[in-house]
């Protein structure tokens, strides 16, 4: 079902770019969900359309998707096995088939008027398979936990820059209709619990790389409790293992590391000042994390210096969970 502004292969703007489709899943109203939708809406790239998905004509996203003029599709529950955002996606690809580029985005991410063109123009180059860029999130109420979630994004951000690590973030993400047009990747992908986590694979399994556009990277605006705050980024974690198992080692060994620099370099500067070098080594990368902050304040401080104990709990935590809850949905980690 599409909204009544819709037609169903119908593709508009200047002549010369490639015909891109934006897919904006929702389901509840994210915070600021109204200004996120309109800055999708108004981007300088000209060939472009949009479409929020959602699950019902009772989805509480309905009335401000089209208070924005903005045309939606219900999703199909039949298309595949995939999670709730999986199937949308899915939907609106089997519906518009005659675009050469589908983009993703969160209905929680801002973004800048040069966003879809950064994301589009890496596209350009045959050797790259998917062109994404990585949120900051952003405390919109100053909370104590707000500002942890700031932190723990960074994380990713590290992951995202590094080619060795680098990844297909779900909430910004591009890639052009060959890369799944085949009956086989589509089904794959269908079936997927992670939309970026199937598409990182089959973009990886092609041999192609992966472009990561910082220049325009969307903002994510958050208000978080402790609970909040904790399943999320559980979630993200576990989802994190899911996709590359290497994960888990690779983040327990980091921070170990990095905690017994500082824990050494504090406890042993009674037998050698010599030893505070360890401690200011883990300060220096303090600072380099505060640096990366969208809207850094001094009160971050003995949040970062904290960060990495976390990340431990995190990691251990994610690693014995067998499902998630997504959406007001439950998933098997498969």
């Amino acid at each position: 079902m599409l909204g009544k502004d819709s037609s169903r292969s119908r593709a508009f703007g200047r002549t010369g770019e490639p015909r891109v489709l934006v897919i904006a899943p929702c389901r509840g109203r994210d915070l600021g969900l109204r200004e996120n939708l309109l800055s999708i809406k108004s981007q300088s790239y000209g060939n472009f359309d949009m479409v929020c998905v959602i699950d019902s004509t009772s989805d509480p996203a309905l009335a401000i998707i089209e208070g924005a003029g903005i045309r939606y599709l219900i999703s199909n529950p039949r298309i595949g096995k995939g999670s709730g955002k999986v199937k949308a996606i899915a939907t609106a690809i089997r519906t518009f088939k005659h675009y050469d580029i589908y983009v993703i985005a969160d209905s929680d991410i801002h973004v800048k008027s040069c966003w879809l063109g950064s994301l589009v123009s890496s596209l350009l180059d045959r050797g790259v398979g998917l062109s994404t860029s990585f949120p900051y999130f952003v405390s919109a109420d100053k909370r104590l936990w707000s500002k942890f979630k700031s932190a723990w994004g960074l994380v990713g951000l590290g992951l995202i820059k590094s080619e060795i690590t680098r990844f297909g973030w779900g909430g910004s993400l591009a890639f052009r209709k060959s890369l799944i047009s085949n009956k086989e990747d589509f089904s794959y992908f269908k079936d997927s619990l992670s939309d970026d986590i199937a598409l990182t694979r089959i973009t990886k399994r092609k041999g192609l790389g992966i472009a990561y556009n910082g220049k325009c990277s969307p903002r994510v605006y958050c208000s978080e409790s402790f609970a909040t705050f904790f399943e999320w980024s559980n979630r993200q974690t576990a989802l994190s293992i899911l996709g590359n198992r290497k994960v888990f080692w690779f983040g327990v060994i980091y921070y170990t590391v990095e905690l017994l620099f500082l824990i050494l370099g504090v406890s042993l500067f009674f037998l050698s000042p010599l030893f505070l070098v360890l401690a200011l080594l883990y300060t220096a990368n303090v600072y380099r994390s505060y640096r990366s902050l969208a809207e850094p304040s001094l009160s971050f401080f003995p949040i970062l210096f904290v960060m990495p104990f976390y990340y431990l709990a995190n990691l251990f935590i994610a690693k014995r969970m067998r499902s998630i809850e997504w959406r007001g949905r439950r998933y098997d980690l498969k």
